[in-house]
């Protein structure tokens, strides 16, 4: 029996699937925020945890298919309608990215130590804020791009960061 369980997690079917429910839960932990029009989710948690613990290609291509099902009309993301229409599709099409960088980190081994996991991780979720903050700013402008959908969320993500970074290190 241990040995099929061992067989059943080690199937990439079996880890994408895993890697879609947490994606699809975390973004069900959102929580908006009346000046903002991007909501804090765990889901930048989720996206570092899928690439240091699928690899690089497997969570690219998971958040890949959460972003493909989410587009078809699946309710997977934390704002309801047609995600690429709205102010954080930025955000999600550079998930993979994101993803595929922690993965890669980790990979190198270059994420050994908590200090470099923090540094690292911390550059793997640079993706996120690039396109997040370039497609939020055709809405509300560079400015306010920063004040609405950056500067808020910088002391959140560095909690999630420091709380993957301990996870890592058990």
């Amino acid at each position: 029996m241990e040995k099929r369980l061992e067989m059943a997690v080690s199937l990439p079917g079996t880890r994408i699937i895993g890697g879609l429910l947490l994606l699809i839960f975390s973004s069900r932990l959102a929580f908006p925020l009346p000046f903002s029009p991007v909501p804090v989710t765990a889901q930048t948690f989720a996206v570092l945890f899928l690439g240091i613990f699928l690899g690089k290609e497997l969570a690219a291509e998971t958040v890949l298919l959460y972003l493909f099902m989410g587009s078809a009309g699946f309710p997977f993301f934390a704002a309801a309608g047609p995600f690429f229409m709205g102010p954080t599709a930025g955000y999600l099409l550079a998930f993979p990215f994101s993803a595929y960088l922690a993965g890669y980190f980790h990979e190198k081994g270059k994420l050994r130590s908590f200090p470099s996991r923090i540094f690292l991780l911390s550059i793997s979720s640079l993706p996120i804020y690039v396109g997040g903050l370039s497609w939020l700013s055709l809405f509300v402008g560079w400015k306010s791009a920063l004040e609405l959908g950056f500067l808020p969320f910088i002391p959140g993500d560095l909690v999630k960061i420091l709380v993957l970074s301990a996870i890592m290190g058990l």
